[in-house]
């Protein structure tokens, strides 16, 4: 009852004070506080601080550590009693984080409370990050002086031989020429379908260069936005490291696709890139109407994060990449699941690439997170959110497909609207799974993410069955004997 006594008397305190100043109520308590030198070089690090304190008084104490947050005293931890005339020495352990600031001050107080009154002791912890910011901007430094040219030499080698393996490979075409070097510059637009048009505008190569155009200015445009020395390192290193596992992704797909069927590489590049557009699409609909959504819904800031996650984002993002799909089933190439299914799959790496980049570089500081936090978090994105996205957008490509392949005419369209169900769907139950594994991060002592990568895994497994099942029935199409043309009626 007595703890009891003393928190209700202790929450009365903290109405009563809220931003007073210290000397209005930190005084009075015989203590003696030791604060270590405050110079960090690590992000988070323990700060010893120790203090000897005395009840003078004839009742118990209860030991309360309070700390200034947003102008307002909030009680930090409890301490203890304190008996009659007792002196205790007592450890008090910090975990210092690095936030941004060289130079910061935490101003706490050291509350005893009984009978009804209280003393304070109020004390200033000051905080030099300076040593830890210079070593690891020099780490960071060092780092992108070995990997960036070591990454994109890699880089420019896989893309290299990806085009070099898409020149030489034999694409059976419609008519002879049809997927030649001439025929991507030069498409034969005359007397075709408008979705055949649509489709050969998104495989052309100035397409592909003005949209390539747009992602370099807006990497331009965020890369002005980051400050201070090795905010290129930063921007160059997110930009390798986001496309890193896309890539290695891509070279798998294609190399399936040339085992099973040989689609032209036009076609793969084109999804990809329009994977990429649909990421810079999202971002500039969050960065234009985000804050209207959010005050439209009328929510609490965490309910409409959550809402977002799970509703908003994943019907946008599907749309916006599913509509790239949709432009690329008018070409006769686009006949069946198993296209849909892989086109879908690049569509979802190049929107993976953009977002993980962009999120890298303009959401995330290394030098707050820790380096080695910053590089795996890095590397779990770029490894599982790419599957995943694939995963999505293969949905819809390979209802699509399906749909193509059973001769709906123009009816095939309509299949857009269950596949991007069944990838809006799979996408938030995706962010539900990151949000569930955030709160448990949040909640344990080492932090653990389970639920989000299982659910990576599952997906993965059924997009793989799926294209199992679509190449089968690829086969059996071409196994098929081809319809007996239709007697022709005779003229009366």
């Amino acid at each position: 009852m007595k703890g009891l006594a003393g928190a209700i008397f202790l929450l009365l305190l903290f109405s009563a004070l809220h931003a007073a100043p210290p000397s209005n109520f930190a005084t009075g308590l015989p203590a003696r506080i030791g604060v270590p030198n405050a110079t960090f070089y690590q992000t988070p690090s323990l700060l010893h601080t120790w203090a000897v304190l005395n009840n003078p008084s004839n009742g118990t104490q209860e030991i309360y550590l309070l700390v200034l947050r947003n102008l307002t005293w909030a009680p930090e931890r409890a301490l203890g009693t304190l008996a009659p005339g007792e002196t205790r020495n007592l450890s008090i352990d910090f975990t210092a984080r690095y936030d941004g600031q060289a130079h910061t001050e935490h101003e706490y107080v050291l509350i005893a409370a009984a009978n009804g009154a209280a003393l304070g002791r109020h004390f200033v912890i000051e905080e030099d990050w300076t040593p830890y910011i210079y070593q690891t901007k020099g780490e960071l430094h060092q780092t992108a002086q070995l990997f960036i040219p070591l990454i994109g030499i890699l880089t420019v080698l896989l893309v290299v031989l990806l085009a070099l393996w898409g020149y030489h490979s034999k694409a059976p075409g419609a008519y002879e020429g049809e997927y030649t070097l001439r025929s991507l510059f030069l498409p034969a637009l005359s007397g075709q379908p408008l979705g055949e048009d649509i489709a050969d505008l998104l495989e052309h190569p100035l397409f592909w260069l003005v949209e390539l155009g747009l992602l370099l200015g807006m990497a331009a445009l965020i890369g002005l936005g980051l400050s201070g020395p090795g905010s290129l390192d930063v921007l160059l290193l997110t930009a390798l490291g986001a496309l890193a596992a896309p890539l290695i992704y891509f070279m798998a797909i294609w190399a399936y696709n040339e085992w099973v069927e040989k689609m032209p590489l036009r076609f793969f590049t084109a999804a990809f890139l329009w994977g990429c557009m649909a990421a810079m699409a999202t971002l500039l609909v969050n960065i234009l109407y985000g804050p209207g959504i959010s005050q439209a819904l009328g929510l609490d800031v965490a309910t409409t994060a959550v809402v977002t996650a799970v509703v908003i984002t994943p019907i946008l993002e599907e749309t916006l990449k599913g509509l790239g799909l949709l432009a690329l089933s008018g070409h006769h190439e686009f006949s069946d699941a198993l296209h849909g299914i892989l086109l879908g799959f690049c569509v979802g790496l190049g929107f993976s690439f953009v977002e993980n980049w962009f999120y890298f570089a303009a959401k995330t500081d290394p030098l707050q997170m820790g380096l080695l936090a910053w590089v795996a978090l890095a590397a779990y994105r770029t490894l599982f959110n790419s599957i995943s996205h694939a995963c999505f957008t293969s949905a819809i490509g390979g209802y699509l497909g399906w749909a193509k392949s059973r001769e709906w005419g123009h009816l095939m369209r309509l299949a857009f609207i269950p596949g991007l169900l069944v990838a809006a769907v799979l996408h938030a139950m995706f962010n539900l799974t990151a949000i569930w594994d955030g709160f448990s991060a949040l909640s344990g002592d080492v932090p653990t993410y389970l639920f989000n990568p299982v659910l990576v895994l599952v997906l993965l497994a059924i997009t793989g069955a799926s294209l199992m099942l679509a190449r089968d029935d690829y086969f059996k199409r071409l196994q098929a004997p081809a319809p007996a043309p239709r007697p022709k009626k005779k003229a009366r």
